[in-house]
């Protein structure tokens, strides 16, 4: 078995499983049933709105974003009929079923303070 990354690490050490657990009122979540992933978008990139096929929760933590919110990169959630942005900034940690919330982010847009506008997340997704 090949050893996990420190990015697994992130997202599948003791305390964080246990914060999970406590999190979601369970008491069984398996550290091998972890995907982790670093997503980085650049100008003009985005996430197109979609609900995700599998897993049961995601953990975002939010490394790095815009400083001008007219930069984008904010994500966007749509629960039933409403709509809930979220300009997470670094630091900040999201956890959610992307499974059943529809979701996107806004473009990357280069502005006069913001030239080159990055938006960097670590992402763990859980199975239940």
């Amino acid at each position: 078995m090949p050893e996990r990354s420190p990015l697994s690490e992130i997202f599948c050490r003791n305390t964080t499983i246990a914060a999970m657990e406590r999190a979601l009122g369970v008491s069984n979540i398996d550290p091998k049933h972890v995907d982790c992933w670093a997503n980085r978008y650049r100008v003009g990139e985005r996430i197109a709105p979609h609900r995700d096929s599998s897993g049961s929760v995601q953990f975002i933590v939010c490394l790095k974003a815009p400083i001008d919110l007219t930069s984008g990169g904010i994500l966007h959630l749509k629960v039933a009929d409403a709509l809930f942005p979220c300009p997470l900034t670094p630091g900040d940690a999201l956890l959610w079923e992307a499974t059943s919330i529809e979701h996107w982010t806004t473009p990357l847009v280069a502005t006069q303070h913001e030239p080159t506008p990055e938006r960097i997340t670590l992402v763990g997704r859980y199975y239940l």
